[in-house]
């Protein structure tokens, strides 16, 4: 098994651009072609110089001495590339390359748009198709590692997940011993249904890395081994909430990443993410490509706006705004749908809320422990005037809570009226038994619809659409029936705690 700084090595090399000297060696060896980093280091420049660097100090001292043995790359057509590392151990490992900058029009389109956004109600992109042919076309040189390693960063490691699950239709399963993803997208409710047997039968050799929200987003594979783990500030940068992704802030305990929590920004994307996929394909779908339109517009005003010095100018300005102009009649019938626009947001929202009070209380107390040690350490203040202040701003905080807990949250309203409370936990067992059953038959009753999409007009699918949205597996539901239960056996332990000591 390799070190997770190996796998972290092995998910920076795939984003060097090493085509070039591949073709060179098989022009001079052939089929076998195959060459070392340190016959290529002193020729290493702009970005591969810095990955290089990046690797040989601070994840694997003995870069030098890695065989790369293969490369497949298609990123000028589909954004892919992949490679095949030989380390000195003998092991092989595949590493395959994630999302790179939005500093070109064709990034935008071939990573951040075609392979991230399009992973919503999907079960096959275009890079992800790439894979099966890269499987294909090295399955006899892959075949020849008894050690068998799939791992890659952000996108990258998405790819190497999917790898590993369709390793089985070119004989490479029982070659495969380890699938690390670090920071890798999920994948689509439709993806975890059409693979579940394949996902089954490769998930005891996959572990997932993450600790930014580009690995919290979508679904997780079940039985999948899931770890958050630490970053921390390097002394020149220090990371934030969008840009942590980066390797280069991981944390390290030796060769192994240290053990971390999710962040507030990652527990939102995170259910908004599951929130649209689990949407009827007919409306994730169209939020799906209005996101894949924003970000084109997006990555195309970089390339239009800014003239050859850098700066702004009129014209690039005017080529933007018809550039936004015709993507959006591109896509005009999904921005003039306001029912639907209207249902997709209370959805979100609906989904989201509960998450998203709870991040936003935790972000308040982080904010404020974070501005009291920062006027201990400015203004020299005591440990009692600290506290002070803490007190004094909580107070602040609990007060707006209270006031809105006092006159929106329900049950706070009700709790406050009614101040005994006498609990039968078997009913809330038999009650939570109940829910789940409906839960379970929500769930049937919305595969069934959604089935009847492609038999109907276009006015019964709008009719169709109004129920099915309200007929989806809930995850209130769910939510409930973990309340109920929690709630059972914490009154049952009370109970018998006092009992005990009667």
């Amino acid at each position: 098994m390799q070190s997770d700084k190996r796998m972290v090595a092995a998910s920076q090399v795939a984003y060097m651009h090493l085509d070039s000297f591949f073709q060179e060696a098989m022009e001079k060896m052939g089929k076998n072609a195959s060459f070392t980093f340190k016959e290529i280091a002193k020729r290493l420049t702009g970005d591969n110089l810095r990955i290089y660097n990046y690797i040989k100090n601070e994840l694997a001292s003995d870069i030098d001495d890695w065989k790369i043995v293969a490369v497949h790359d298609t990123n000028d057509k589909n954004g892919f590339s992949c490679c095949v590392m030989e380390t000195p151990d003998g092991a092989g490992v595949v590493g395959f390359r994630g999302s790179e900058a939005l500093t070109s029009l064709a990034n935008g389109i071939h990573d951040w748009t075609e392979a991230d956004i399009l992973l919503i109600n999907e079960t096959c992109t275009k890079q992800q198709r790439e894979v099966r042919n890269f499987l294909k076309r090295n399955k006899e040189l892959l075949s020849r590692y008894n050690e068998l390693c799939m791992t890659g960063h952000s996108l990258g490691g998405n790819l190497a997940e999917y790898a590993t699950i369709v390793s089985e239709e070119y004989g490479l399963d029982g070659n495969i011993t380890q699938c690390v993803s670090l920071d890798g997208p999920g994948f689509s409710g439709e993806f975890l249904k059409k693979y579940k047997d394949k996902i089954a039968h490769m998930s005891p050799k996959m572990k997932h890395y993450r600790w930014s929200f580009v690995g919290n987003l979508l679904n997780d594979l079940p039985d999948c081994e899931y770890h958050y783990v630490a970053v921390r500030n390097r002394d020149d940068d220090k990371y934030n909430s969008f840009n942590r992704h980066d390797t280069k802030y991981l944390d390290y305990d030796g060769d192994s990443l240290v053990e971390g929590e999710q962040d507030t920004l990652s527990r939102i994307t995170q259910k908004i993410s599951l929130g649209v996929d689990h949407m009827p394909s007919i409306i994730g779908n169209k939020i799906k490509w209005i996101a894949a339109d924003l970000m084109i517009v997006t990555t195309a005003g970089l390339d239009i706006l800014y003239d050859e010095d850098g700066n702004i100018s009129v014209n690039g300005v005017i080529n933007l705004i018809g550039t936004i102009l015709v993507l959006t009649e591109l896509n005009i019938t999904s921005l003039i749908m306001a029912e639907v626009a209207a249902i997709i947001v209370a959805a979100i929202v609906a989904y989201a809320y509960e998450y998203v009070y709870e991040a936003v209380t935790e972000f308040i107390n982080n904010v404020i422990e974070g501005v009291a040690n920062m006027l201990e350490t400015a203004y020299n203040w005591t440990k009692q005037k600290v506290r002070e202040f803490k007190d004094a701003i909580q107070t602040i905080y609990n007060n707006i809570k209270e006031w809105y807990n006092s006159n929106f949250n329900k049950g706070y309203i009700y709790a406050q009226s009614y101040t005994e409370i006498r609990v039968d936990t078997g009913k809330l067992t038999k009650y939570a038994t109940k829910l789940a059953g409906i839960n379970k038959k929500l769930v049937s009753i919305d595969d069934r619809m959604d089935r009847l999409y492609s038999a109907l007009n276009l006015f019964d699918k709008w009719n169709l659409m109004a129920a099915d949205i309200r007929t989806n597996g809930s995850g209130l539901l769910a939510s409930c029936v973990s309340y109920l239960n929690d709630t059972a056996r914490e009154f049952d332990a009370v109970e018998s705690t006092i009992t005990g000591a009667m």
